[in-house]
């Protein structure tokens, strides 16, 4: 079943794992060396929201709740304080579109990427919203193409 998720999204679902089981880890053993109870609690707190996000993600994967955007990047813009940039792309029948993404990753102008976005865009009425009031998207995952 996870050979059928694409490979950008398979590397984020194991990101993920592997930062939960980190953070889990360590709070433990320094929880355990400290004799610290509340630090041992909060550790199991994020291991178990560690966790939810993960089977979250893959639920969302296997169901086919995400789209993905081929295309040339024509603009990468970033959104001062507000942790989102807006990327401009041309996609293969020249058709331009607007994605607003949350997070720091940054895309070349004139490169060629596929990018895996969280939900659906697909009659949103929020598009008819000023570009500052839109939701972002959730990147899951992105590939350049050769």
């Amino acid at each position: 079943m996870i050979s059928q998720i694409p490979h950008p999204i398979q590397r984020t679902l194991l990101k993920t794992i592997l930062l939960g089981t980190a953070v889990l880890s360590f709070g433990t053993i320094w929880g355990i060396v400290s004799q610290d109870k509340v630090f041992l609690i909060l550790s199991a707190a994020v291991g178990i929201l560690g966790g939810a996000k993960v089977i979250s993600l893959y639920h969302t994967v296997k169901a086919g709740r995400y789209e993905t955007l081929e295309g040339v990047v024509l603009s990468d813009r970033a959104v001062p304080l507000r942790n989102r940039h807006v990327v401009t792309l041309e996609g293969p029948d020249q058709e331009i579109s607007k994605v607003i993404l949350a997070g720091k990753a940054v895309f070349r102008p004139g490169t060629e990427y596929r990018l895996y976005l969280a939900g659906n865009n697909e009659q949103d009425p929020t598009t008819v919203l000023p570009e500052y009031l839109q939701p972002v998207r959730s990147l899951l995952g992105y590939e350049e193409l050769d």
